[in-house]
């Protein structure tokens, strides 16, 4: 488990070398929705974090007949774009690179805890969303890379099930182009009227044709594994070494931010 100051002090270390990576600053993990004290919550409750543009600022408030305490408030620059994930709903993006052609690669990271007793908490899970952006249109999902936990510090099920961990998944689908034969319409002879038929089918049975369609491949459900070793095999777990996970973090980041000048736009 993790206390909330373990939590926090992992969120800045996280925050700045982000800031780092892609050349940027006032980077913070916040919890998703409206900013609130989410460590004065009730347990056993799910946190959401989410990276956003913004700054923390401190201020004075007076609490009964104590001495005024200083409270945190977060700030978020709200010229900061949102896009729709495919899993997860809406997420806050930033910028990560800009390709030519006026293509853009944009980024979301986003962590799930759950709390316990004495104010101690459990990863669930966390990951990337990855998007691409040509001028000022929509955002297009392209994969993710997530870190899900097999076990919870309870003893419960985590989300991990029997995929690799960490993983990627792709989002853009795959558009399979096949044939198939379909049935052209059949004409009685006593039919007393002329039928247009398309001038390609004159080439073919009157039977049946072959139609080319094309579909949509679905490859978001897939897991594809991170790299295994023979000491941990396909799955391995974060447990309390938060480290771990932001060396995970980053190293994700950083290679998709060199591997995305590959990206080319037909």
């Amino acid at each position: 488990m993790a206390s909330s100051y373990e939590i926090e002090t992992h969120h800045r270390i996280l925050e700045g070398q982000i800031a780092d990576a892609i050349g940027t600053k006032d980077l913070a993990l916040v919890e998703k929705g409206e900013y609130k004290d989410w460590k004065s919550a009730s347990w056993p409750h799910t946190v959401f974090f989410e990276l956003k543009k913004g700054t923390f600022h401190e201020k004075n408030e007076a609490v009964d007949d104590q001495d005024d305490i200083k409270v945190k408030t977060f700030v978020q620059d709200y010229d900061q774009p949102i896009a729709s994930r495919e899993k997860g709903g809406a997420a806050t993006v930033f910028e990560i690179c800009t390709l030519r052609k006026k293509v853009s690669v944009w980024a979301s990271w986003s962590e799930e805890w759950r709390s316990y007793a004495l104010a101690n908490y459990g990863l669930v899970g966390g990951g990337w969303s990855f998007f691409y952006r040509v001028n000022h249109e929509p955002f297009t999902q392209l994969f993710r890379a997530e870190w899900d936990q097999l076990q919870l510090p309870d003893g419960s099920t985590g989300r991990g099930g029997t995929a690799g961990q960490p993983h990627w998944h792709v989002d853009l689908r795959a558009e399979v182009l096949y044939e198939t034969e379909e049935m052209l319409p059949t004409v009685s002879p006593s039919t007393n009227f002329l039928m247009e038929l398309d001038p390609g089918s004159a080439l073919q049975s009157l039977d049946t044709c072959k139609v080319s369609k094309i579909n949509s491949l679905d490859r978001s459900g897939v897991h594809f594994a991170m790299g295994a070793s023979e000491s941990w095999g396909w799955q391995r777990q974060v447990h309390t070494d938060l480290a771990l996970f932001r060396n995970w973090s980053i190293a994700v980041l950083r290679y998709v931010k060199e591997e995305a000048v590959h990206l080319t736009l037909d």
